[in-house]
């Protein structure tokens, strides 16, 4: 099966290694046969029997990891962090595999320090310190690997409640390490107590986040599954979805969602205006920014700022302009969208461009500005000759660069 170009993560249940692995292997079941050879490589034991189990949680058909070390097996796993990372870099896994499960782990190994306030090399692993664990870590960075050209997203994670045993006692949940791991992400309370989210699910969804992660903007699903976490939760489905989406092809019409905020500015001077704009549209998530000029109450003149946003994004980035603006309040709605796909080429002068197929049969092109001369006429020969030579097959794929 082709590679998605994007995968959306979804986490109603909440997020944990196993539930993680049992979703991407419901999507794409090739990855059941690299999970087990990369876990047995890394010398988990038993993770040749390793087995992806059809359950149901609350009505949903998903998929279940089924794994124990054998019964009997005297092999202790490692608890200190630079041990299991010497015998990550010594195991014979693909080099993709090797460099995102080390990532993860450190991920998690600076959780632990922070927690302690001791050097990462010096973190001795307490939850994480099991076969259990590695195997979660080391599948993680297989799927990782897999889709080397993929991007990721997330919705928000549920906080959970409640307290957690730990090696340092009952601590309430969020645990201390996940808390750290969740910095930065989007979170929500739906109410529901328990652990949603564990510190090896954290670390994966936030280092394919920091890596390779870029807002869902639309496209065609390939593929959808739900893994399943181990217990049965009494008003939710503890599940995980996943969803790959591939780009539409030339000249299809792709849907999708667009957060709008709108706000109307009447006290900021143009290059205060200005600067604000070039700032919010270097805030991650945001897809583009327009301001407009009209004529407001009492006959002032004003300027509309208009940003449209991912939409899991909106609440974060309409934050974002009540800071840095100075206006009292901002429109926020989410719109539909209509896209058409476009294909981008690079052209021999190493101008990338833009070709769409408008339905008619008639074939358009638009260079990037980014890749033009600044100068006005040697930019636009510049681009006359980039798109001629797009639409001229003159061009080669820009899609994975």
């Amino acid at each position: 099966m082709p590679r998605p170009a994007h995968i959306h993560l979804q986490p109603l249940g909440g997020i944990a290694g196993d539930m993680f692995m049992s979703a991407m292997v419901a999507g794409w079941p090739e990855l059941a046969d690299l999970i087990r050879r990369e876990v047995t490589a890394a010398g988990v034991p038993g993770a040749e029997k390793m087995a992806f189990v059809p359950v149901k949680r609350k009505g949903l058909a998903a998929l279940w990891l089924d794994f124990d070390t054998p019964a009997g097996d005297s092999k202790k796993p490692p608890h200190h962090y630079r041990d299991i990372r010497q015998n990550l870099h010594q195991a014979p896994l693909a080099a993709e595999t090797k460099e995102a499960a080390l990532a993860i782990l450190a991920l998690i190994a600076e959780a632990e320090a922070e927690i302690h306030g001791i050097a990462i090399d010096a973190v001795h692993f307490h939850e994480v310190a099991d076969w259990d664990s590695l195997a979660d870590v080391v599948a993680a960075g297989a799927i990782a690997g897999y889709f080397a050209g993929t991007t990721w997203s997330s919705a928000a994670l549920p906080l959970g409640g409640g307290q957690v045993d730990t090696a340092h006692g009952r601590l309430p949940v969020p645990a201390p390490a996940t808390q750290i791991l969740m910095t930065g992400l989007e979170v929500f309370d739906d109410g529901i107590l328990g652990e949603r989210v564990t510190p090896t699910g954290a670390a994966i969804l936030k280092y394919l986040l920091l890596h390779r992660g870029a807002p869902l903007r639309g496209g065609i699903v390939d593929a959808s599954g739900f893994g399943a976490g181990s217990r049965d939760m009494p008003a939710i489905a503890n599940v995980l979805r996943v969803a790959g989406y591939r780009h539409a092809a030339r000249g299809q019409v792709a849907y999708d969602q667009v957060a709008v905020i709108e706000c109307d500015i009447d006290d900021m001077t143009p290059e205060e205006l200005a600067a604000a704009g070039d700032a919010l549209r270097a805030v991650k998530q945001v897809l583009d920014v327009a301001v407009f000029q009209g004529i407001g109450k009492k006959g002032r003149a004003l300027f509309q700022l208009r940003a449209l946003v991912h939409p899991q994004a909106g609440e974060q980035v309409a934050d974002w302009v009540l800071r840095n603006t100075t206006t009292l309040g901002v429109r926020l709605r989410v719109d539909q969208r209509r896209v058409l796909a476009r294909e981008l080429v690079r052209t021999p002068s190493g101008v990338q461009v833009k070709l769409t197929d408008r339905g008619t049969g008639l074939l358009t092109a638009k260079a990037e500005a980014d890749d033009l001369a600044a100068s006005v006429y040697p930019r636009r020969a510049q681009a006359r000759q980039a798109e001629d030579d797009a639409l001229t097959g003159n061009a080669e794929s820009a899609e994975n660069d």
